[in-house]
């Protein structure tokens, strides 16, 4: 690849195009949207570039939907996993939209890709977050994993979904914080996109352990 295209492909973007959200324990994390970081494959490589989805998949126990992306630019080959959540509605955790989840989860993917060649590779020079790939468990699909996305089963598994005494525990902590449990799934879908019902066992220890530390208010749930 030309010296040049890495510049351009490397060179820090406009305080406008860096977007921030909030991260674990109070951290700020900065990222760019999609089209930003499309338009700058667009800029150094003239538009001659393409990238391909070349395997996707869900994630039961994490409610995700991940794609595994090619992007080629300049002869050059990277690949990207790229993850979003999926979202359901409050009241009866039914799936939204899987259409628009998956095509955010490729977006995602080829910003990950593009960070192998240097787009934005300098926002995360303080380590807040990992440019290249999501976590190992997601690194690649399972074996039993379909291309095509299933109509059914999104659900947590019955061997991971949320054990009663979990969730009756759930219940009494946030009665005891003057939570109803309406205000709860309310948190609850806006920290995993999924009601109080509809949690794993790991995000209910989570969320368990945050209770104990006082971590949750009543203000969060509103």
């Amino acid at each position: 690849m030309h010296s040049t295209t890495l510049d351009q492909l490397q060179q820090p973007f406009a305080a406008s195009d860096i977007k921030q959200r909030s991260g674990s324990y109070g951290k700020t994390l900065h990222y760019l949207e999609g089209h930003s970081v499309i338009a700058r494959l667009n800029q150094a490589f003239e538009g001659d570039w393409d990238c391909r989805i070349r395997q996707h998949w869900i994630s039961s126990e994490a409610d995700e939907v991940l794609a595994k992306v090619e992007l080629r630019a300049g002869g050059t080959v990277k690949q990207g996993i790229g993850s979003a959540h999926i979202k359901r509605q409050r009241d009866s955790g039914a799936i939204i939209d899987l259409g628009s989840d998956l095509k955010a989860a490729c977006t995602d993917g080829i910003k990950k890709a593009a960070t192998l060649l240097g787009i934005g590779l300098y926002l995360y020079a303080e380590g807040e977050v990992d440019p290249e790939f999501c976590t190992a468990s997601c690194a690649s699909p399972p074996a039993s994993a379909s291309i095509a996305l299933p109509r059914s089963g999104l659900d947590p598994a019955p061997q991971s979904r949320l054990s009663a005494k979990q969730h009756n525990y759930l219940l009494n902590l946030a009665e005891k914080l003057g939570m109803n449990k309406q205000q709860l799934s309310s948190h609850c879908q806006g920290r995993y996109q999924r009601v109080v019902d509809h949690l794993t066992r790991e995000q209910a220890s989570e969320l368990i352990e945050d209770f104990h530390q006082h971590r949750i208010t009543v203000e969060q749930a509103a």
